[in-house]
């Protein structure tokens, strides 16, 4: 059993596939994951990745990969405060996961703008986008993700006053 953590073991094989042509789908995945791991843990780790999928997926015309990096960027812009820029990143990242199917993809980014919006105020727009990501969640089976956005939403409520409906929402995420 190795001591490589997932985030290593990604790494590792862009290394070892790096003489690979830089759009070949299978690195071009492996960029996904890799992002996709790194984007709320080490942003700095994740850049030079970025920019390699950004290059890559615009030069081969990859959505799974254009929506990763509107996705990161959306993140990104956020976190430095252009709230604009982040929420246009997100929407073209919403865009691309809808046309591709990709419900994962979709709620991640609707997560991502039920907070922002909850940020900016817009109570009534995040519990929608909050529900719509917990729905996907649920609909995926994929329990970490419905924590994550039952936690949203339990934010919204306590933000907009609903101090009962957050301590719901916030519960069933600590079952979860």
């Amino acid at each position: 059993m190795s001591d490589e953590t997932p985030i290593e073991v990604l790494e590792r094989r862009l290394e070892e596939t790096s003489e690979l042509d830089p759009a070949d789908t299978g690195r071009l995945d492996t960029l996904i994951a890799l992002i996709d791991r790194l984007l709320f843990r080490d942003r700095e780790r994740m850049a030079p990745w970025l920019e390699e999928l950004e290059r890559s997926s615009s030069a081969r015309d990859y959505a799974p990969g254009l929506a990763m990096v509107w996705r990161a960027k959306a993140v990104l812009t956020a976190f430095s405060g252009e709230s604009k820029e982040g929420f246009d990143y997100a929407q073209r990242a919403l865009d691309a996961y809808t046309r591709l199917g990709d419900d994962r993809g979709r709620a991640r980014v609707l997560d991502f703008l039920a907070t922002g919006n909850e940020i900016l105020g817009d109570y009534s727009a995040a519990i929608e986008l909050g529900y719509q990501a917990l729905a996907l969640n649920r609909k995926l089976g994929d329990r970490k993700w419905e924590a994550w956005a039952l936690s949203s939403v339990g934010g919204v409520l306590a933000a907009s006053g609903d101090a009962d409906g957050a301590l719901e929402r916030l519960h069933e995420a600590l079952e979860l």
